[in-house]
C-alpha cells in the first residue's frame, strides 16, 4: 500500500486535469459506472448537477479522450464573455435579433472549429466544409481560438464576416451571391452566417460522434446583475436546444452525429423557461445525484468514487475496494442516534459535507496535509487527522455557501448571514420560538439602511427559508428510532422539486459542517462524543489471520 503522503487525491477543480501530466491519472481514477455512458447518448443535451458534483470532470475526461467512438471539445464561458455579450447589447449592436440567433451562430462556429481541429484532414473530403474553414481562417487571420469571446467578433462584425464567407462560395463553379457586397441588415447578415454553417456541417460524414460541451454557465461577473445574465443564458439554452433537436439530430445519411451539451446547475436550468421541464430533464438530461444514506453508503456511487480514487492507485491484487478503504481508515465514528453503535469513517464525510465529490476530496486533502505534518505513522489516516481538520473544512464549506449566494446577490453583505448566529447563544439546535427570538434581536441591532439581505428585512419565515435554501439550516423530523432525521435543502431537492420548502414550527439544526465556522455547537459536539477503547490499526494481511491477533488487538 502507498503511504498517505504518496496518495494522489486528485484536484478539487477538474479543469486542472487538462494538463498533459494529469490526463493519464485522471483517466485511471474517473468513476465511470453510473453516468459516463448516459452522457454519450445522443438525446442527452444537459449534464445537470450542483456545483462540485463532477460535471466538469466528465466533460474534461471526454475532452481528453477518444472514448466510445466519440470525440469531444469543452469550451468554458468566462466572466469576460458575459461582459462582452452584455456590452454588445448595451451598444445596441445585437438589438435587431434575438439572443437565440446570436448563440446559434456562436455554437455552430465552435462546433465547426472543434471538428476541424479534432478530425484529421476533414476539409480535404468535404468541399463545403473546406470553404467554410477557409473563410473562418481569412476572417480571423488564422488566429481563431475556441472561445466565446473570439466568436463574438463574428457577431459584432457580422456584415464583414458575411462578405468574407460570400467570397468563399460553397461550390467552386458557383457565382458569388449578389449580397457579397453587403447585406441589408444585421439580422440578414446573421441569418446568412447561420445558413452557411448549417450547410457546411450537414455535408459532413463524420467517422465518430462529436460532442461540444459548454461549461462555466454558473459564472456571473459581479458587474452584471442577475436578470441580464439569465437572459443571456436563456438564449444559450434555447439555441442549444434548437440546434440539437431541429438540426443536428436531423442531418441525413450519416452514421455519426453532432450535439451540444450544456453543463448546468438545476436551479439555473429551472430559470430557462423551458416548457415541460420535468420531461426534458428525464428524457434529455443526465442528473449527477450522489445522494446516499448512512446505512447504505457502501453501495453508493459517492463511496465508490472516493474509495476508488485511492484503490485504483494501489497494486493490491485481489483486495477489494472495502479492504483498501478499511486499511486507510481504521478508526470509527460515534453514531449520534444510538450510543452502542459506531459508524464507519465515511459517515463522517457525509455528516460534514453536502454529499458532493468536491467536498470529500477537499476534506481528504486537508487530512493528508495534517498527516504529513503532524502524524508519526503516515501509513493511514487517523481519527485525530479528521478532527483536527474540521475547522479548515468548515471554513471551506462556508466559502461554498458564500459563492452560491453571491451568484444571485452580488451586492449582499455575507457578514449579515454570519452575524445572525451570534444570537443563538452558541447553540447548534434550537426551536422555532428560539429562532424567532434570535431574528427579532438581530433585526433590532441592525439599521434598515445597512441591511442588504431582503429576507432579513422581511420576516422570520422568509429568513428561515433563505438559510434553508443555502443549506445552512435543516429541520428535524422524528424517526422510528426515537431520534430525528434532519432535512437539508440539498437532500430534499429532486428534479421535480428544485426549490424545496422548509417547514415551520419545528426544531432546527445548523449543518454540522458549518458549525465551527459559525461558532455554534461546541458544547454539543463534546457532549455527543463517547469514549472509545483504543483501536490498533492492523494490515489487511494480519486481519486475514485471526490467530495472529492478541486479545487486546481484537478488542
Amino acid at each position: 500500500m502507498l503511504s498517505v503522503p504518496q496518495l494522489n487525491l486528485g484536484s478539487v477543480d477538474a479543469i486542472n486535469y487538462k494538463t498533459r501530466d494529469q490526463k493519464e491519472f485522471f483517466s485511471k481514477i474517473l468513476y465511470r459506472e453510473e453516468y459516463l455512458e448516459q452522457i454519450l447518448l445522443r438525446n442527452k443535451y444537459f449534464l445537470i448537477g450542483e456545483k462540485g458534483t463532477g460535471k466538469t470532470s466528465y466533460a474534461v475526461f471526454l475532452n481528453n479522450s477518444d472514448y466510445s467512438e466519440t470525440l469531444s471539445r469543452i469550451v468554458t464561458l468566462t466572466q469576460t464573455d458575459y461582459r462582452r455579450f452584455v456590452s454588445l447589447i448595451e451598444q445596441k449592436k445585437i438589438t435587431n435579433f434575438s439572443y437565440v440567433d446570436v448563440w446559434k451562430v456562436i455554437l455552430l462556429l465552435l462546433a465547426a472549429d472543434g471538428i476541424s481541429t479534432i478530425f484529421n484532414n476533414i476539409e480535404g473530403k468535404f468541399p463545403k466544409f473546406a470553404a467554410l474553414r477557409s473563410a473562418i481562417d481569412e476572417y480571423y487571420h488564422n488566429a481563431f481560438r475556441p472561445e466565446v469571446d473570439k466568436s463574438l467578433d463574428l457577431i459584432e462584425n457580422a456584415g464583414e464576416a458575411a462578405r468574407v464567407l460570400a467570397s468563399h462560395p460553397e461550390e467552386v463553379t458557383a457565382d458569388p451571391p449578389a449580397e457579397a457586397g453587403g447585406f441589408a441588415s444585421p439580422k440578414v447578415n446573421l441569418g446568412y452566417l447561420e445558413h452557411r454553417f448549417r450547410n457546411a456541417l450537414s455535408s459532413l460524414k463524420l467517422s465518430k460522434d462529436f460532442v461540444l460541451f459548454i461549461d462555466g454557465i454558473d459564472i456571473r461577473p459581479d458587474q452584471i446583475s442577475y436578470e441580464p445574465y439569465i437572459e443571456c443564458i436563456r438564449g444559450l439554452a434555447n439555441a442549444a436546444w434548437e440546434l440539437n433537436t431541429e438540426f443536428f439530430s436531423n442531418i441525413r445519411d450519416t452514421k455519426y452525429h453532432i450535439k451540444v451539451v450544456l453543463l448546468m446547475r438545476p436551479d439555473i436550468l429551472d430559470n430557462m423557461g423551458f416548457q415541460n421541464l420535468n420531461a426534458k430533464v428525464r428524457d434529455n438530461g443526465v442528473v449527477l445525484d450522489w445522494m446516499t444514506t448512512y446505512d447504505g453508503f457502501r453501495n453508493s456511487a459517492l463511496f465508490k468514487l472516493v474509495a476508488g480514487t485511492i484503490s485504483k492507485q494501489q497494486e493490491v491484487g485481489t483486495q477489494t475496494l472495502w479492504d483498501v478503504w478499511k486499511y486507510y481508515f481504521p478508526y470509527e465514528m460515534e453514531n449520534l442516534r444510538l450510543a452502542e453503535v459506531v459508524d464507519d469513517p465515511f459517515v463522517g464525510f457525509l455528516r460534514y459535507s453536502f454529499y458532493r465529490p468536491r467536498d470529500v476530496v477537499q476534506y481528504l486533502q486537508l487530512m493528508q496535509a495534517h498527516v504529513i505534518k503532524h502524524q508519526d505513522n503516515k501509513d493511514f489516516f487517523s481519527r485525530d487527522s479528521f478532527d483536527k481538520c474540521q475547522r479548515e473544512f468548515s471554513d471551506y464549506l462556508l466559502g461554498e455557501v458564500k459563492d452560491y449566494l453571491s451568484f444571485y446577490h452580488s451586492t449582499v453583505d455575507f457578514d449579515e448571514v454570519i452575524g445572525f448566529f451570534s444570537q443563538l447563544g452558541g447553540n447548534n439546535r434550537f426551536s422555532w420560538d428560539q429562532f424567532k427570538g434570535a431574528f427579532s434581536r438581530y433585526r433590532t441591532s441592525l439599521s434598515d439602511k445597512s441591511v442588504t439581505i431582503r429576507e432579513l428585512k422581511a420576516s422570520p419565515e422568509e429568513f428561515l427559508q433563505f438559510l434553508y435554501s443555502l443549506n445552512i439550516i435543516g429541520y428535524l423530523e422524528p424517526d422510528e428510532f426515537g431520534g430525528n432525521f434532519v432535512h437539508y435543502c440539498f437532500r430534499d431537492r429532486t428534479t421535480v422539486k428544485l426549490r424545496p420548502k422548509v417547514r415551520y414550527g419545528l426544531q432546527y439544526q445548523v449543518h454540522p459542517g458549518l458549525q465551527r465556522a459559525l461558532l455554534v455547537g461546541g458544547k454539543t459536539r463534546r457532549r455527543h462524543r463517547p469514549k472509545h477503547k483504543k483501536r490498533i490499526a492492523v494490515s489487511i494481511e494480519q486481519a486475514a489471520k485471526p490467530s495472529s491477533l492478541t486479545k487486546g488487538d481484537k478488542e
